[in-house]
């Protein structure tokens, strides 16, 4: 915001607009993780990715129905 239009964000509105969106981003995680739980066959992956200099781990599951 502040690169784009001059004005700093408010610590208090980031942290509102992230619990706004994992609210919402709540009955997607389910419904993928009651796809994945159903599934016959699936494929688990575990991605290291580097974050602030230390390495942090990316777990992702796919499954053939999803």
């Amino acid at each position: 915001m502040a690169d784009l239009f001059g004005v700093p964000p408010v610590t208090a509105t980031i942290a509102r607009i992230s619990q706004d969106c994992a609210e919402r981003f709540q009955g997607f995680v389910e419904t993928v993780l009651d796809r994945v739980v159903e599934a016959p066959v699936k494929h688990l992956d575990e991605t290291g990715v580097r974050i602030g200099g230390k390495t942090q781990w990316l777990h992702r599951s796919t499954c053939s129905v999803c």
